[in-house]
């Protein structure tokens, strides 16, 4: 380990990256600043200590993967839908946003197709 290195603190990741030097050289939230938003958490509550994290520059990427998923996760749970934990886990699949997003499209276009067959067509009489 090099001088400078021995100015940041170890890497806190629960799971290490294989490029991970050990060397905790970024900042992170715990938990992310657009999902403590999502929940209304104030600038001392996303800032706070306990939400603090210091990861290397790998483990930060792999864990940056994840922050989309979490965050479609997080509003599907502020409409008042279940997550399992199983079901959360499942956020480290990189096809979890385009398997997520699918259904909603599917639906969407019947939404749409229902709402033409309902539409009357031609002009109107007044």
């Amino acid at each position: 380990m090099n001088k400078e290195a021995k100015c940041y603190p170890p890497c806190e990741a629960p799971i290490h990256n294989e490029s991970c030097d050990g060397v905790g050289s970024t900042v992170d939230h715990f938990t992310p600043k657009c999902i403590g938003k999502l929940w209304g958490w104030s600038y001392e509550q996303i800032n706070a200590k306990e939400n603090i994290q210091y990861l290397s520059e790998p483990c930060h990427k792999d864990k940056d993967r994840t922050t989309e998923a979490r965050l479609l996760l997080a509003r599907k749970q502020l409409k008042g839908a279940y997550i399992s934990l199983e079901y959360y886990l499942t956020v480290e699949d990189p096809n979890f946003i385009r398997n997520e997003r699918l259904p909603k499209a599917k639906e969407e276009r019947r939404r749409k197709q229902r709402r033409n067959m309902l539409r009357p067509r031609g002009k109107r009489s007044l």
